[in-house]
């Protein structure tokens, strides 16, 4: 497993550290969001008289600029939420086992069960690839 970046398993390795850190990420975008939102509500945005008039169009701007950072965060934070959704479900379709070594190495805790080391790594490398069949029907659905 040493220098897992130019491995053929990279994918899966890297695939399974931006799973652990969707859940830190998916938290800071929900904050900005409500941030984002704030913003937008207590904007003062014209009235209608004022775009009849003439409109603003420095704060149509600014009202846009919210609106487009408020799409942008909903959107990552959709593809987050889709993200640990891929892996959940990957994880149901995998053997009671090897959920277990998944899951020693996702959470980078001492395994709990009774085999070798170089089992254990053995099992982690079969996950890896199934994974590696499947990536393309995750990234399809």
């Amino acid at each position: 497993m040493k220098e897992w970046k130019s491995s053929l398993n990279a994918n899966f390795y890297r695939w399974i550290k931006s799973v652990r850190n969707a859940d830190d990420k998916i938290n800071e975008f929900e904050e900005r969001l409500d941030y984002y939102n704030s913003k937008l509500i207590g904007y003062k945005s014209p009235s209608f008289d004022e775009h009849i008039k003439g409109g603003n169009t420095y704060s149509d701007k600014w009202l846009l600029h919210w609106i487009f950072k408020i799409s942008d965060t909903e959107d990552e934070i959709k593809s987050l939420k889709q993200l640990k959704l891929d892996y959940k479900r990957f994880r149901k379709e995998i053997t009671d086992i090897q959920r277990e070594v998944l899951d020693d190495y996702y959470f980078n805790r001492k395994t709990k069960l009774e085999i070798s080391r170089s089992y254990w790594y053995k099992l982690l490398n079969d996950i890896s690839v199934d994974f590696n069949l499947n990536v393309l029907t995750y990234s399809e659905n």
